[in-house]
């Protein structure tokens, strides 16, 4: 099984929505798609789902394209934020929907009920309303009745994200267990850059309707081709400063430096752009060749995790993930360290020169 997105390009009033795109999946693949609001996530969706054609390019499914092909005459199935369910309908019937509507025999569609409920746990609420139904118990209900159809390709549009923290975290790690058993092509559209690495799978980057980057998630996140694929594959978003290599040492201002490891020793000096994730900055008791001294602007107290938002004055606002609660005043100089090999090192227009898990 494979698909084929050959050279799409979708347009809107003459208005790009998707610039051209290639690209190739095969059967038992996880996608996800990860971008901000208004990146093309959905529009990508709808494409492949048959709801919307390309203005241009077409849509090859195993070797044929289905470009024109009526949306009900593809075996897709789609889930969105919203519970789109039957509210009349209890649980076993919204899934026994599609079934019904093929004609199938009545004992074949109990067990195909029977056995999507016990997978997405379910199986006591059968005789439930979905407005009887938690938000986490409606959404397992909406993707139970696309796991059902036993469809070619399911698409996810953003489907946690109506749920609070603890149910997103029990749905995202059942996902990914129950599509390992499916012979079939899945799309995951998120905003959040956690949940590519929490998921696996591969993962499509995109940027108001540009495709970044396509690749192995933990590829893409290691290796980000693009400092704009850095910034939105990290939580929070990479921290990037224009800085100078020579005499050994990547000198960010007049006063700000630090040293640069061997993993630059094949780089010419110059000027470039270095990003550093927020996480491989930490606080340090002296000053070392590896470290800055930067202001507190803000410290955000995010769970038993602080935020940390820093500058020097001039070219550095940056943010400090720290795994504790910590209480900074107002501008208070702290010496911040560069995690030894943590920085990814850009040319000015923005390409990957070097990165730390080469």
């Amino acid at each position: 099984m494979s698909l084929h997105l050959e050279r799409i390009h979708v347009t809107y009033k003459n208005q790009p929505i998707l610039y051209e795109t290639d690209l190739k999946f095969e059967t038992n693949s996880f996608n996800i798609l990860l971008g901000a609001t208004g990146a093309g996530k959905t529009s990508l969706i709808r494409l492949i789902a048959g709801l919307d054609k390309p203005t241009e390019g077409k849509v090859i499914f195993n070797g044929e394209d289905v470009t024109d092909l009526h949306v009900r005459k593809r075996n897709n199935s789609v889930v969105y934020q919203q519970f789109i369910n039957y509210p009349s309908m209890n649980v076993f019937d919204n899934i026994a929907s599609s079934l019904k509507m093929k004609g199938l025999p009545k004992k074949e569609i109990t067990e195909k009920v029977e056995k999507v409920m016990e997978m997405l746990q379910i199986s006591r609420f059968r005789k439930r309303k979905p407005d009887e139904l938690s938000g986490g118990q409606q959404q397992r209900l909406a993707i139970a009745r696309a796991l059902v159809k036993d469809s070619d390709i399911i698409l996810l549009d953003e489907p946690l994200v109506n749920l609070d923290y603890k149910l997103r975290e029990d749905l995202r790690n059942e996902i990914r267990e129950i599509f390992k058993q499916r012979d079939t092509i899945v799309f995951y559209a998120t905003t959040e850059p956690e949940e590519p690495l929490l998921l696996g799978g591969k993962v499509v980057v995109m940027e108001e309707g540009r495709v970044l980057q396509y690749g192995p998630t933990r590829e893409v996140y290691d290796h980000p081709n693009h400092i704009k694929v850095g910034r939105i594959f990290s939580y929070p978003k990479m921290n990037t400063a224009e800085c100078e290599l020579k005499d050994g040492f990547l000198h960010i201002s007049q006063n700000l430096k630090v040293k640069a490891s061997e993993q630059f020793k094949d780089i010419a000096p110059g000027k470039y752009v270095m990003g550093v994730r927020a996480h491989h900055l930490s606080l340090s008791t002296e000053n070392s060749e590896r470290s800055l001294e930067l202001a507190v602007n803000l410290a955000e107290i995010n769970g038993s995790d602080t935020l940390v938002h820093l500058n020097n004055g001039t070219n550095i606002e940056w943010i400090m993930h720290l795994n504790r609660v910590f209480n900074f005043s107002l501008q208070q100089k702290i010496q911040v360290d560069i995690k030894e090999n943590s920085i990814f090192l850009f040319d000015k227009s923005g390409t990957l020169l070097s990165s730390p898990n080469q």
